[in-house]
């Protein structure tokens, strides 16, 4: 899952840097792809480990 969040990021963000003052739309979509990239590997590894943890009957 977060390979392909990280590869949906990769699709989204802008191939040069603008010298613009205002980020582009297609920018702003990638640091939101970004950010949540961030958010979805942390959690994805903590409920892996709760899985693993969590006692079989």
């Amino acid at each position: 899952m977060a390979v392909l969040a990280g590869l949906g990021y990769q699709a989204i963000k802008p191939r040069r840097e603008s010298h613009s003052r205002e980020p582009s739309r297609r920018q702003k979509v990638a640091d939101r792809v970004g950010y949540a990239v961030v958010v979805a590997i942390p959690m994805g590894i903590l409920s892996l480990i709760a899985v693993a943890a969590e006692p079989t009957p």
